[in-house]
């Protein structure tokens, strides 16, 4: 396993401190429906047969999400699908969407919501089901038509890359460059595509005197549709001009229709392959990360994660969390710097492990079967006046503290 962060803090977490910079991946589109604007409405009628025409098209710069609701409520009459199958959320690129109807039969109009999010922002387009039949519409002579769904771009010729690859921040977010505490012997440096994705993360003062540990990530497609996503871990003597790799670790992971990574291999040079496998709830929080002989089970309450349970025995972990915001527009999600949350390849590290939790752990208690004390983390945060972290300080159970900081490109 391998959640490298996990190494320098297993008994502190990470801080945050930023230069004034805002940096967006390079030829950036912001997520809008095709054609033009973020904002649809359509209206269908009491007596119509709804096929494949109702629907709209859209681009999303990063994976997305759906919600359709009407007021305050869950709606069961509408579905939304995406290629046959209705969805909660799915992949950057460009997409169709069709709606499907249940038949108005209550005599009243009626209207829902559907949201599509990507990186904080939305499109919403609004359904209405009017009571009346077509023929009494025109009859009343306030019929609606509906806009056709455009054709996506590149059809009817060569075919549209409309596949981002996985680990491309939101449209607006903030890079972090290092996280550091001089006084802990804590550095690490990230580094960056010009599409904003991390391609290494180097742990500069690792275990060993003389070693950094690196893990390179790189992005593939396959086909235009499956992508899959490679993570290889060195270790590096930074000594002279001597190189010695001491271990090399090759992970690599497939993301599924949900936008999230479902599946993989860990593979070290001379020993067989482990597999890894994850499964997701219908909010696509994940709730299960396995391995060939071993596996994690997660608990979620109020959208973030409390229990982390290996499956085993009484050893587990919880996580309690105060009101700072696990900022969507940080591309690091800095929940994943907490020590013993090796669960899952570092993939969750760039948001690729289902949706986040909501807010940032600021309590973190080891239950071992082995100790009759239960190892105590209690985490605080320093943001800026926009929400970003720019300090955190973590205090253990014997009153060891770290200060660590954050500098954003």
């Amino acid at each position: 396993m391998m959640l490298l962060i996990a190494m320098a803090f297993a008994v502190a977490m990470p801080a945050c401190s930023g230069e004034e910079k805002n940096t967006t991946p390079s030829d950036d589109k912001p997520l809008e429906l095709i054609g033009g604007g973020t904002e649809q409405e359509q209206v269908f009628y009491q007596d119509e047969e709804i096929e494949e025409e109702a629907g709209f098209a859209f681009y999303a710069p990063a994976p997305w999400t759906i919600d359709v609701s009407e007021t305050t409520r869950a709606v069961s009459w509408v579905a939304v699908k995406l290629n046959g199958v209705e969805v909660a959320n799915g992949p950057a690129g460009n997409h169709i969407l069709t709606i499907e109807l249940l038949p108005n039969n209550t005599e009243e109009t009626r209207s829902a919501t559907i949201t599509i999010n990507c990186g904080g922002t939305n499109i919403t387009v609004t359904v209405t089901q009017d009571a009346r039949t077509m023929q009494e519409a025109i009859d009343d002579g306030d019929y609606e038509e509906r806009p056709e769904i455009p054709e996506l771009p590149g059809e009817g010729g060569e075919k549209p890359d409309t596949q981002v690859p996985p680990g491309r921040p939101a449209p607006g977010s903030r890079l972090v460059e290092r996280i550091y505490s001089d006084a802990a012997g804590v550095n690490f440096l990230f580094e960056y595509d010009d599409d904003g994705r991390l391609t290494k993360l180097i742990n500069a003062d690792w275990d060993y005197v003389g070693f950094s540990l690196n893990t390179v990530f790189s992005y593939h497609r396959l086909d235009g549709v499956e992508i899959y996503h490679e993570v290889l871990v060195e270790k590096v003597s930074s000594s002279g001009l001597t190189v010695e790799e001491i271990e090399t670790m090759h992970y690599s992971l497939n993301l599924g229709t949900n936008g999230y990574l479902v599946s993989g291999t860990e593979k070290e040079e001379g020993s067989p392959a482990n597999h890894w496998a994850a499964s997701y709830n219908a909010n696509d929080y994940m709730t299960e990360s396995t391995w060939d002989d071993f596996g994690y089970e997660l608990t979620w309450t109020d959208g973030n994660m409390t229990k982390l349970y290996s499956g085993e025995g009484e050893d587990y972990t919880t996580y309690q969390y105060g009101v700072v915001e696990n900022n969507p527009l940080c591309n690091i999600d800095l929940n994943w710097l907490i020590g013993d949350m090796d669960f899952a390849p570092l993939g969750g590290l760039i948001r690729l492990m289902g949706k986040p939790s909501a807010k940032l752990v600021s309590v973190m208690s080891l239950h071992s079967s082995e100790s009759p004390t239960t190892y105590v983390t209690n985490i605080t945060y320093t943001t800026d006046a926009e929400g970003y972290v720019t300090e955190i300080t973590a205090t253990t159970t014997n009153g060891d503290q770290t200060v660590l900081t954050v500098v954003y490109l």
